[in-house]
């Protein structure tokens, strides 16, 4: 493996900071040519097309490729300082230009926003020596549904590479059909209730997501999609101020994200410095055309209750089940038993 490979493996790149930072584009995508080392080497970093980052060390003076930066066998202190050099400068250009994403695959990371916004789950990485496996539990009885790990090909099927593997749960009488369809047995779980899906765009995600579904009740969730939806979404005090279209009418506009339908629980929090959830509203009406940034449906929302700032915080939300709230998200079911109990109180209401 290359030593951008692994550095960028779970990394995607900002187009627009890539070309803040000083990347060209060209026709096979972003280049970077930078000089390091006090000027003896100069880096080419390029990001494919295809969002790959490779890079090459070329020697300032005569123009020939060093390659002895990433020549596993070459050893001597001079080579190891310019290997660090260019690891520095490599991740310099990563901090600024690129963002984490929890897997490798496009279609892995897809898959874990699909869970996020349909479960209210997150990846929960484990383990040190496999930073790159997540595990997606209930929340409800915290047991497993998914995981997603990393693996080679050929423990699979035929070919080579690394390969993203989503592990759902399945019936006994279900494998026999799974395995004509083209998943496999569990991979480092119990094959007797566990398949195997490689991530590599050859089943839609539609139908993982209806596989998720069933792993989901055979784990024991205690919501399926088809049921009532329980949602929380952000609010950005620096961009809207709720609270004043709160004190102007009891029912307002918000976009619309999701599988959002009429009936549905939406809890609003509100975003930093007060980092809280503020009310819980029902959904009264959805698929309402609208022209605003990237939306183009809107829904309305009736206040049912409000909280006093902080009576709800983050800090207290996270020890009952919700780890954050970055973009629109089911609720999980541990934070929703929690809020209705301290509704119920009082304790967190105006």
């Amino acid at each position: 493996m290359y030593l951008e490979d692994d550095l960028f493996r779970s990394l995607r790149a900002d187009t627009d900071k890539l070309k803040e930072y000083g990347f060209v584009p060209d026709e096979n995508g972003y280049v970077l040519k930078q000089p390091f080392f006090s000027g003896v080497f100069n880096a080419e970093i390029r990001v494919g097309n295809d969002g790959r980052v490779s890079g090459e060390v070329y020697d300032a003076e005569t123009g020939e490729a060093f390659v002895q930066v990433r020549t596993p066998g070459a050893k001597g202190s001079y080579v190891a300082e310019v290997r660090e050099a260019y690891l520095q400068v490599l991740k310099d250009a990563a901090k600024a230009c690129f963002t984490a994403v929890p897997f490798t695959s496009d279609q892995a990371n897809r898959i874990a926003a699909g869970i996020r916004e349909t479960y209210g789950a997150e990846p929960e990485h484990l383990w040190d020596k496999y930073p790159s496996y997540g595990v997606f539990r209930c929340a409800g009885n915290r047991k497993w549904f998914a995981l997603v790990l990393n693996a080679e090909r050929s423990l699979f099927e035929e070919g080579s590479g690394e390969v993203d593997v989503l592990d759902i749960k399945a019936s006994p009488q279900e494998l026999a059909d799974f395995y004509k369809r083209g998943m496999f047995p569990g991979y480092h779980m119990n094959r007797r209730n566990w398949v195997s899906i490689i991530l590599d765009e050859r089943m839609p995600d539609d139908e993982i997501m209806e596989l998720l579904a069933k792993s989901y009740k055979l784990a024991g969730g205690n919501r399926t999609p088809a049921e009532p939806g329980v949602w929380v979404i952000p609010a950005n005090p620096k961009y809207y101020d709720v609270e004043a279209a709160f004190r102007r009418s009891d029912t307002i506009g918000w976009h619309q994200h999701g599988k959002m339908q009429k009936g549905d629980t939406l809890y609003i929090y509100y975003a930093a410095p007060y980092s809280c959830l503020l009310y819980r509203c029902e959904i009264t009406e959805t698929d309402i055309p609208v022209h605003y940034g990237k939306y183009r449906l809107g829904i309305r929302i009736r206040r049912t209750h409000a909280f006093r700032r902080g009576a709800l915080s983050l800090e207290i939300l996270k020890e009952h089940g919700l780890s954050a709230v970055r973009s629109a998200r089911s609720m999980p079911a541990q934070t929703e038993e929690f809020i209705a109990e301290a509704i119920k109180e009082g304790s967190c209401l105006l």
